[in-house]
């Protein structure tokens, strides 16, 4: 039992009283030094696990202590361990002290049972070159609060939770080679045992450094129900955000500095028919990719994207249907801005997947402004099978060496872009002929519908007024489509046009 006692009365009494108990409870909270034992019940903990000056850890129950001895996973397992058998309510765990774990000649992982809050308030460093250490796992748990968690090293997983509902995750730190954080069933790996989703998880904030690149930041397999404040990821070996067949999703953002640019994954990644993924904004700074939704995944938006410096594809929207990019950003990569595909059939992982649909990009600054461009096309479509997609509303000027976009389908629809439609350029109309000048536009298919935008370049000076009509007709002898430009007023002089074909 802790007690303050305060020698005054009145309103000082009350102020003084205030940041006493602020005092005391830093104090308890954090970790020992000296060989100073936090006492559970007056650290709001149930169990603490500290660590004296000669390096032995110590697992005090509030009823007495449990467990002492060098190895940190065993002390603090007997510390889990000693909470109340078969509660329906929360109790909690206190690690109070930094502390070493490793190496091990075999895999070993701290198991941490439901209703349980873990709190780690020192740093957790795994020593094992291995990498069979999981230093927190949960499998079939539910109700399980980790406030606070620090790993550095080379686990196999920092955290690892399977088939687990009902979970926060507060402030999440790996500074580690190996895997940071992985949420996903348990695969039903025993015979006629059932795959049991994971489910209602909440994430409030994960960084995840890796400087001898390991895997990914953030992975998700097989879960329902997933809100996320923040994640960041330096130089990982992996993706940063890593969604499989997870469902109902919601991220604020998802910042990746420097990911592994020969990995081919990306800052975030969305795979594995994922279902209702919506993203609020996605940074990234070099990697192959910063955008990678794929394999069947559906309904999914990203509100604003700032992309600089893809070694492949700032965005690649691959055999995904009903994706929504919204805005922002993509510069200076070295292949393609923003790829839309789809694969033939046999050529991706497991079962065909079907082609991408209902793709809608709008509202991207596409440019590669460096002295020496390296970006090919500002957008590509290509096939098979993808169309019924939507380009409107893209700034592409200076978007691509070889284009600002090409699209696959004629039921995709290219409209209101600055700088690149299916196809751009200028024409001269002449004063006194019929037409005053023709454009071919060859690369839309039969099947679409091209519309003609354009402007005059230098307004003549002349008080004559001018105008013309540009009909669209399709070239049935040599396919594609041309536009008759023809004088509605005619001025008397050349009027130069730069013009975009838009494809409704």
């Amino acid at each position: 039992m802790l007690e303050i006692w305060i020698p005054c009365t009145g309103q000082r009494r009350r102020r003084h009283a205030v940041a006493a108990v602020a005092v005391a409870a830093a104090l308890l909270s954090a970790p020992a030094a000296g060989g100073q034992a936090p006492q559970p019940a007056a650290a709001g903990a149930h169990a603490v696990v500290w660590r004296d000056a000669g390096g032995t850890y110590h697992a005090d129950h509030r009823s007495g202590r449990v467990a002492s001895g060098t190895d940190f996973i065993d002390v603090t397992q007997a510390a889990l361990d000693s909470l109340t058998e078969g509660r329906d309510w929360q109790e909690r765990v206190l690690v109070s002290a930094d502390a070493e774990i490793g190496p091990a000649e075999r895999e070993r992982r701290l198991r941490l049972p439901g209703h349980t809050v873990f709190d780690v308030a020192g740093t957790l460093t795994v020593t094992d070159q291995q990498r069979r250490i999981t230093v927190v796992h949960a499998l079939n748990a539910s109700h399980i609060d980790i406030p606070r968690l620090k790993v550095r090293g080379s686990p196999r997983f920092g955290l690892h939770l399977q088939s687990v509902s009902h979970v926060h995750l507060g402030d999440i730190r790996m500074e580690v080679d190996g895997a940071g954080v992985r949420i996903d069933h348990n695969r039903g790996r025993r015979p006629g045992e059932q795959a049991v989703r994971s489910s209602d998880i909440r994430i409030d904030r994960i960084t995840v450094i890796m400087p001898g690149r390991g895997g990914h930041g953030l992975e998700t397999y097989g879960v329902d129900r997933l809100q996320i404040g923040s994640v960041t990821g330096e130089r990982t070996g992996q993706s940063v955000v890593q969604l499989n067949d997870t469902r109902d999703a919601s991220i604020a953002s998802v910042t990746g500095l420097h990911p592994d640019p020969e990995s081919g994954y990306a800052t975030l990644r969305v795979a594995n028919g994922c279902e209702r993924i919506a993203v609020g904004r996605v940074l990234a700074r070099g990697g192959a990719r910063g955008v990678f939704i794929m394999s069947g995944s559906s309904d999914v938006t990203v509100t604003s994207v700032q992309l600089t410096g893809q070694e492949r594809q700032g965005i690649l929207i691959e055999d995904a249907r009903n994706v929504q990019v919204l805005g922002g950003v993509v510069r200076n990569g070295n292949g393609v801005a923003v790829r839309v595909a789809s694969r033939r059939p046999g050529q991706g992982p497991g079962p065909d997947q079907p082609p991408s649909e209902g793709v809608a990009i709008s509202g991207l600054r596409i440019v590669d402004d460096r002295a020496q461009p390296r970006q090919q096309w500002g957008i590509l479509e290509t096939g098979p099978g993808t169309g019924y997609n939507r380009y409107t509303d893209n700034d592409l000027r200076g978007a691509g060496t070889r284009g600002g976009i090409q699209i696959h389908a004629a039921t995709s629809v290219v409209r209101d872009n600055s700088g690149g439609g299916v196809a751009a350029g200028t024409v001269v109309l002449q004063p006194g002929r019929t037409p005053a000048a023709v454009i071919e536009v060859p690369e839309v298919p039969s099947a679409a519908s091209p519309r003609l935008r354009a402007r005059v370049v230098d307004p003549p000076d002349t008080d004559a007024a001018w105008g013309w009509s540009a009909p669209a007709i399709h070239d049935r002898r040599r396919g594609g489509w041309r536009f008759e430009l023809d004088w509605t007023s005619d001025p008397g002089v050349e009027l130069e046009l730069e013009y975009v074909v838009d494809q409704n």
